[in-house]
């Protein structure tokens, strides 16, 4: 059993070391955080580290940095990214702000549920 639980460690510490290293440049950790905010902004609520990840791969950037930069979306900050998700949307569609504030939204949430 130690001996398995050993081996699980010593792997558990290969793979942050070669999560760390991959491509680890100043430049390289900026774009793949910056990708990870980009899938974590998303309307892909609950897979935002899936997508940041296959992204990163796609791309070939450091997915560990790209995870981290996804977590920019968690619950405390989700309504104010999709509140200004529909306000973009809406301005690049219609040319207009739309009739939406946070205190609207709020008040009827309750017809989403």
């Amino acid at each position: 059993m130690r001996k398995h639980l050993r081996a699980l460690i010593a792997r558990g510490k290969l793979l942050l070391q070669q999560a760390h290293s991959e491509r680890a440049s100043p430049r390289e950790i900026a774009i793949a955080v910056a990708l990870g905010a980009f899938a974590g902004c998303s309307p892909a609520i609950g897979a935002h580290g899936w997508l940041a990840v296959g992204l990163a791969t796609i791309l070939r950037k450091n997915r560990l940095f790209a995870f981290f930069g996804s977590r920019v979306s968690f619950f405390l900050t989700l309504p104010w990214i999709v509140l200004l998700e529909i306000q973009l949307s809406h301005r690049l569609r219609t040319g207009a702000w739309a009739e939406l504030s946070a205190e609207t939204a709020l008040a009827q949430a309750h017809l989403l549920l």
